[in-house]
């Protein structure tokens, strides 16, 4: 391509001394210009491609980086659309905390810069200290290919990101690569490795992520693998994401919940797909994903009608006849409680002595409190 660049440039200096024919030049040139800027041949001849990338979470201490406590995978299947490219995703975590099946897989629309609508992103979940916290993971093309011409060393800066381009190229299991050091106005820092095949498609990626009380981790991703794919191995694949996304659309689950617990109106929705989708996903990499739904709702479905059935059982009826003892050794009553409201509490400990707890027994109290004024 940039031989042909160069041959353009030629023949619009030979053609400069007639006007129509240099107009034509140039618009020829600034053509070909465009097209070796925006990437927009990741795909080459191909409708679509399939990506296939492992990553892993570690934590990062002053003096070396521990073992993975996370590894993930991240399947993207990438299509050709008109004005720019649609991406599939479906991440995979163990270890350290991970997404319920809804948030496991969605789409970016990305434009002819490759640039998301509506600032979307493919996320894990990671769990540190007991809160959980999504991070952000680099979607497959880089969004300033523009950036990288063949002679690529510069550094530019775009909303509160700043790049760099290192000098040189590497090459990651046989991939040529340019390094883009990235880093944000908070101080994060990544590191990029893009194939200069295309200057769009992401090789290998790491990235500093900070949980906790500035806790520092890192975040590695790597491609494993290319599959063009032909209109027919495009479309079933495309065939079970669509019935997911739409499904997920229909579910309403709040962006970014943490929680595995469907509602009534949710299961319903995904008991109208599941048998569509397990024949639509046989085949293919979405086929765990797609038994994973199925157990998932026939689990939360029996739960639901065991806790239905208890409730008609007990609730509105008298309290069987009790008695038990205090964490100080004090005998309580149903006998004693007659006539009263009464809420048992209970709670789950791992040491002794026993203790109530933190903060628990006293809201119960404001909550008594509260009643009798």
């Amino acid at each position: 391509m940039a031989r042909l660049l160069r041959l353009q440039e030629s023949q619009a200096s030979r053609l400069c001394y007639d006007k129509e024919f240099a107009v034509l030049a140039v618009s020829q040139l600034m053509l070909v210009t465009a097209l070796l800027s925006s990437g927009a041949d990741v795909l080459g001849d191909a409708p679509g491609m399939e990506l296939r990338y492992t990553g892993t979470l570690s934590r990062v201490t002053r003096t070396a980086t521990e073992q993975p406590y996370k590894k993930f995978t991240l399947l993207v299947v990438a299509s050709r659309q008109a004005d720019g490219t649609k991406v599939a995703y479906l991440t995979d975590e163990r270890g350290g905390g991970s997404w319920a099946w809804p948030e496991r897989f969605g789409t970016l629309e990305l434009n002819t810069k490759n640039k998301p609508a509506n600032d979307a992103t493919i996320r894990l979940l990671a769990e540190h200290e007991g809160v959980l916290n999504p991070i952000a993971i680099r979607q497959p093309f880089f969004e300033h290919p523009d950036q990288l011409g063949e002679d690529a060393d510069g550094d530019w800066v775009s909303g509160q990101h700043s790049y760099e381009v290192a000098e040189g190229t590497k090459k990651i299991k046989d991939r040529e690569c340019l390094v883009v050091r990235v880093s944000t106005n908070n101080g994060r820092k990544q590191r990029l490795w893009i194939s200069t095949a295309d200057n769009t498609l992401l090789v290998a990626a790491e990235q500093q992520v900070f949980m906790g009380r500035g806790d520092e981790f890192q975040l590695k991703l790597e491609l494993e693998s290319v599959k063009p794919l032909d209109a027919a191995a495009l479309a079933k694949l495309q065939k079970p994401f669509e019935t997911l996304v739409a499904l997920k659309s229909q579910m309403n689950r709040p962006d970014g919940e943490t929680k595995a617990e469907l509602n009534d109106t949710q299961i319903a929705a995904a008991k109208k797909v599941i048998d569509s989708l397990q024949t639509s996903a046989e085949g293919t990499p979405l086929a765990p994903l797609a038994a994973v739904i199925s157990r998932d709702v026939k689990s939360q479905t029996q739960r639901a009608d065991d806790v239905s059935n208890v409730s008609k059982k007990f609730v509105g009826q008298p309290a069987p006849a009790f008695e038990v003892k205090t964490i100080d050794n004090k005998v309580i009553s149903s006998k004693d409680l007659a006539g009263k409201i009464v809420v048992l509490h209970f709670w789950d400990y791992d040491s002794e002595p026993l203790t109530e707890p933190y903060g628990q027994v006293g809201y119960l109290d404001f909550l008594s409190n509260k009643r009798k004024r």
